[in-house]
Formats: C-alpha cells, sequence, structure tokens
C-alpha cells in the first residue's frame, strides 16, 4: 500500500466510500435521516474544500 496525500480528483471516489461506509456501518445506531443529514455534508465539493484546512490520506 502506498500512503499519498489526498487530490482533488479523490472526491467523488472518497464521498461515494463514506457515504457506503456511513450507510452500512451506522445504521445500527442511528436513523436514516440522521445517516443522510451528515452525507450531506460530506459532498465531492465539501471534501475538497476541506481538504484546504485538514490534512487527508489516501492509498493507491
Amino acid at each position: 500500500m502506498i500512503i499519498r496525500k489526498f487530490k482533488n480528483e479523490d472526491s467523488v471516489e472518497l464521498a461515494e466510500v463514506i457515504a457506503k461506509t456511513l450507510r452500512t456501518t451506522n445504521s445500527i445506531d442511528y436513523s436514516s435521516e440522521y445517516i443522510e443529514n451528515d452525507i450531506s455534508f460530506l459532498t465531492a465539493d465539501k471534501l475538497i474544500e476541506r481538504s484546504n484546512w485538514t490534512k487527508n490520506y489516501g492509498n493507491t
């Protein structure tokens, strides 16, 4: 595995992974409305915006 910094072109795939993970792992403890609200704040565009002030890493 090679760890590297987040690139803007990763945003769509990352948003999809986050949404799938939240829907899968959090559905036991949270309502779907709550989960979908969280997902709405983790869109590809918002991930790019957040990457300007946070450090995000991925693998290739």
